[in-house]
């Protein structure tokens, strides 16, 4: 081989590890969003279940005596 061919190799050479190097790197930059994603979508789903399953369950009513209440504030006005 000429001199030019064996630099040309080795230069060749030292691409194809840069090039080897950036596409790892995209790939791993590729799944971390897809993971990501993916957490972001079963999250969105487990919350939004959930909210669906509290919402339809029936809401108990509560009643409250105001009588006690009413009757203190009578008393008040009245000792005036």
């Amino acid at each position: 081989m000429s001199q030019e061919k064996v630099n040309k190799y080795k230069l060749d050479k030292n691409a194809r590890k840069e090039q080897i190097r950036i596409e790892k790197r995209n790939a791993l930059i590729r799944k971390s969003i897809g993971i990501v994603v993916a957490v972001s979508l079963v999250a969105w789903i487990g919350i939004s279940s959930v909210n669906l399953y509290l919402n339809s369950r029936p809401r108990p009513e509560i009643t409250v005596d105001y009588s006690a209440i009413e009757t203190f504030i009578s008393d008040l006005n009245t000792t005036e």
